[in-house]
C-alpha cells in the first residue's frame, strides 16, 4: 500500500506549531509526493525548492492518504 502526502489532510489536523514550520512552497511541492516508511516513522526522502535540497520528517500517518488523487477520493472519517 502506497501512501501520498495530503496538503488537504495536512492542514485540516496538523498542530499550529507543525504548520509554522512549513512555507506555502513546501506544502505546494510536497502534495501528492510519495510517503516512504522507515522503520516506525514516515517521511519524503527528497525533494527540491529554488535548487535547495530538502526531505521532510517524521510525517504523520494521518496527513496521508492511499490514493494520488487522494482529494477526489476521500471518503468521510479518514
Amino acid at each position: 500500500m502506497s501512501l501520498y502526502f495530503s496538503k488537504k489532510k495536512f492542514q485540516e489536523r496538523a498542530g499550529m506549531a507543525i504548520k509554522r514550520q512549513l512555507s506555502k512552497d513546501h506544502l505546494d511541492i510536497v502534495d501528492g509526493m510519495e510517503v516512504v516508511k522507515e522503520k516506525n516513522h514516515y517521511m519524503i526522502p527528497f525533494y527540491t525548492i529554488n535548487g535547495k535540497n530538502f526531505y521532510m520528517y517524521p510525517i504523520s500517518r494521518n496527513w496521508c492518504t492511499e490514493s494520488k488523487q487522494g482529494n477526489l477520493f476521500e471518503q468521510e472519517g479518514e
